[in-house]
């Protein structure tokens, strides 16, 4: 699943650190689609958000990264191409880096040991799963890639299943994501990631038992 990583690597290792802040600014080179819903743009931008640990039990799902989390991929994605990091390697370091990265993850942390996930997995605390413990989990979004509305991050509205292009989005890439995660339950961030998640497992016939919404 990484055949868009190896078309944008180039792109990204190419970039100067000044040019790849305004893509993150203001996507342009990077950007994959755009639509107008209403009064508004909206924006879907690459960031190597494309490794799936497909040995996962455990499958957090968010809505879509937000610009800090593209920011904190591709810097890390650019880092590690300039130093020679193979393609597989800076997609697998560069999406743990960024996942559910800044203030999100420790609030995120506590939700996941609240609701009993880490004692699930027999973890002290679900923090490991990104450091000793991250085999066990796959971190990804419903809307795999970055989306911005009016250039702001996206946040539930427009609904994702009643926009064509962000439906056409969960179905091109979380679906064949779902479908490869053959051990893994998943824990939805939110209602319309469950609804989401729910209209995804119906139409590639995954037992929705296995999501807890």
């Amino acid at each position: 699943m990484l055949e868009l990583f190896v078309q944008f690597a180039p792109v990204i290792r190419s970039m100067s650190s000044v040019e790849l802040e305004l893509e993150i600014a203001s996507p342009n080179s990077l950007r994959l689609e755009t639509a107008v819903v209403g009064t508004k743009t909206i924006d879907v931008a690459y960031a190597p958000f494309d490794f799936v640990n497909s040995e996962a039990r455990i499958a957090i799902v968010g809505m879509t990264p937000g610009r800090q989390q593209m920011a904190n991929a591709l810097r890390e994605a650019h880092r590690l191409l300039l130093t020679g990091a193979s393609i597989e390697a800076a997609a697998k370091a560069a999406k743990t880096f960024a996942s559910f990265s800044g203030p999100m993850r420790n609030n995120l942390v506590e939700m996941l040991d609240h609701v009993g996930v880490a004692k699930m997995f027999g973890l002290a605390t679900t923090s490991t799963l990104w450091g000793r413990d991250v085999r066990m989990v796959h971190f990804t979004s419903a809307l795999r890639y970055p989306v911005f509305v009016a250039g702001e991050n996206y946040s539930g509205s427009p609904d994702i299943l009643r926009t064509p292009l962000l439906t056409a989005q969960l179905r091109k890439w979380f679906a064949a994501e779902m479908a490869s995660l053959q051990h893994a339950i998943f824990v939805p961030l939110g209602p319309k990631v469950g609804a989401a998640l729910l209209l995804v497992s119906h139409e590639i016939v995954v037992n929705p038992i296995r999501i807890l919404a």
